[in-house]
């Protein structure tokens, strides 16, 4: 919850945690064979793909068929939820995020115009050297601009003999989703394996406002290692609110993320730790979700700035069905169970379709007034045809000062 008035940013509760493209850090160096592996594994549909002539500095080393393979990217996961278990549809996942109070947003660097032509890539430096017909050196306010991408460095060094192509020295990347700079860029071809290691590196999502730093990322086509690194939601340049990790690991094969030693800041200061965390990085999946921090005014406490932590976790139960439990932490009132249970009613005689949903929360012990509190809702719609709807809620509380008390209605709040 937000006070009126407060700039927020953020995944909203429709939103996904992850970046709103499948395209990652790495996607404009994966060549077709591993997006073909890709697409057979994901039990999603895909858009259909779409070829272009490859343009990258870093697969002049490749013979022709290799260059080829350079042409296709991953495709983009279809925004629309995909049916996977007949006859029920499926219920969108609960996908909420860490809400954020921050400021405006800016830019890594000044945003370039990539070049319009999609046969051409065009080269710009003060110096440039080849030798022996298989190495490239290219030094000086070096720049490279296609239809998919820009880049610049100091020097852009590329071995076609151990297939190793260098960039180094104010190293800047752009395409339609992502910015990144860094020290260095080293990009390493081993048999059908494109090996990537990235130091200093700022990234940036300028659209889904995602960035962050790494002293180190390594990739290898399946996992991502972000080494010492930090994640915001935060517009570029107003991270009072971030996330810190020792490691975190992001695989494409079992479709998970582990983040290691995380440590939660405000202002630089740490407010929350958890040695592991683990989550879904593209789909539906049970696991942990994104914890939610805020603070409170209590009406009726000697205290001020009270603080609320919630810890969600999320139970994939099927695809029409699903349970979320949280661990709602008041400072002042004590630790709240909370649970949703929602379900998708099934075509029949009676109804197209429906809805199923269920709330309960739970305080054994209220830390102010010694006494229960507990809330229990219910839901049921059900679509008899295009013109009329059946809404059948009932709604209980243990006590008239619930959502004053609990829910915090009514009183001044700011969250994370």
């Amino acid at each position: 919850m937000t006070s009126s008035g407060d700039r927020v940013c953020g995944p909203k509760a429709s939103e996904q945690l992850a970046p709103e493209s499948s395209s990652s850090l790495f996607s404009f160096w994966s060549d077709k064979e591993e997006a073909k592996d890709n697409k057979d594994k994901d039990v999603y549909k895909k858009e259909p793909q779409t070829s272009k002539p490859s343009s990258s500095i870093f697969s002049f080393w490749n013979s022709e068929e290799g260059a080829k393979n350079q042409e296709v990217k991953i495709a983009k996961q279809s925004q629309e939820d995909q049916i996977v278990t007949k006859p029920y549809p499926e219920i969108k996942a609960y996908t909420k995020g860490v809400v954020l109070s921050c400021g405006k947003s800016s830019l890594l660097f000044p945003k370039q115009t990539l070049s319009t032509d999609t046969e051409s890539l065009d080269v710009i430096a003060d110096r440039s050297e080849i030798s022996k017909k298989d190495n490239y050196l290219l030094t000086g306010n070096v720049s490279l601009n296609s239809s998919e991408y820009y880049l610049a460095a100091d020097t852009v060094d590329i071995q076609k003999s151990s297939k190793t192509s260098t960039a180094s020295g104010n190293v800047k990347f752009q395409d339609d989703e992502l910015m990144f700079t860094g020290n260095k860029a080293v990009i390493k071809k081993q048999g059908d394996v494109t090996r990537t290691t990235l130091e200093q590196v700022n990234f940036h999502y300028p659209t889904s406002k995602i960035n962050g730093q790494a002293q180190k990322v390594t990739n290898d086509g399946t996992q991502q290692v972000f080494s010492s690194a930090s994640y915001s939601l935060c517009p570029l340049g107003n991270t009072d609110w971030r996330m810190k990790a020792d490691q975190i690991t992001l695989n494409s094969k079992t479709n998970r993320g582990v983040a290691e030693d995380v440590t939660v800041e405000f202002l630089g200061v740490p407010i929350f730790y958890s040695p592991y965390h683990e989550w879904v990085l593209e789909g539906r999946g049970s696991g942990f979700l994104a914890p939610s921090f805020g603070s409170y005014d209590e009406s009726v406490a000697s205290e001020e700035n009270n603080y609320q932590v919630r810890i969600p976790y999320y139970f994939n139960i099927a695809p029409d069905r699903d349970l979320l439990l949280t661990l709602n932490h008041l400072s002042s009132r004590g630790s709240i169970v909370e649970g949703v249970y929602r379900q998708l009613i099934n075509e029949s005689n009676y109804w197209k379709d429906g809805r199923f949903e269920i709330e309960g929360h739970y305080l054994n012990e209220d830390d102010i007034t010694n006494n229960k509190r507990w809330l229990l809702n219910s839901k049921i719609n059900l679509s008899v045809n295009d013109k009329t709807d059946i809404n059948i809620a009932t709604n209980r509380v243990s006590d008239a000062d619930y959502f004053k008390d609990i829910a915090h209605d009514n009183t001044s709040t700011s969250s994370l």
